[in-house]
């Protein structure tokens, strides 16, 4: 009878790393509102879609602003985990790593819902300070322009833990790859942006 093969798993060799990055460039945040994100799924859902958009007041303006930034359920702005996550991972991919396998190798804790503090002189913030209010024209639909008013700030500093497999990576391996993530940049008009590209988001670990 043939005997079956063993195989030895070592557990895993997991490690932490603290980083705190800082702005080189202005973030501009882009979260959906509440209220767009339910009229997508109404449309999706086969809800016909409305008539005109009602004209865009000062107090609507004001809104679609507010309403740009990430929040926790606490009430303070934020960043999406994943986002810098991803933004690490397309930079392993730039240096030839493979996409596939770098998601596997770290991780990184979010705050509270996923989302990181987003600091001005390591001040967590609740009220919008330090957010400026851009006008955009972006395009929409087939050749079409409209406007967004959405949050920049131009000042900002954001702090994580990162969990990476010590067998795979080194610390200055991880903190390499933050580095590179900060030439892609974050937000909206970004460098690695699909469409729209731009300088904006981008980062450097701060000392």
């Amino acid at each position: 009878m043939e005997k079956t093969k063993s195989f030895v798993i070592p557990e895993p060799n997991e490690k932490l790393v603290k980083v705190k990055i800082k702005a080189d460039t202005p973030l501009i945040c882009h979260q959906f509102s509440e209220k767009a994100k339910k009229q997508m799924r109404e449309i999706m859902g086969g809800v016909p879609k409305r008539g005109k958009r009602p004209p865009r007041t000062p107090e609507r303006i004001m809104e679609e602003y507010k309403d740009s930034v990430y929040r926790t359920k606490s009430g303070y702005l934020g960043f999406p985990a994943r986002n810098i996550k991803n933004a690490m991972v397309r930079a392993a991919k730039n240096v030839g790593l493979a996409m596939t396998d770098m998601k596997t190798l770290f991780w990184i804790f979010p705050e509270e819902d996923d989302l990181i503090y987003l600091r001005i002189n390591d001040k967590k913030l609740k009220k919008m300070e330090g957010c400026q209010m851009r006008e955009d024209p972006v395009r929409v639909g087939k050749g079409g322009t409209d406007l967004r008013y959405r949050a920049m700030l131009t000042q900002w500093e954001m702090e994580f833990t990162i969990r990476y497999d010590a067998d795979a990576l080194t610390p200055e391996a991880v903190l390499n790859l933050v580095r590179r993530a900060g030439r892609g940049g974050l937000g909206e008009w970004r460098p690695t942006a699909p469409k729209n590209p731009g300088d904006f988001g981008m980062f450097d670990i701060s000392n």
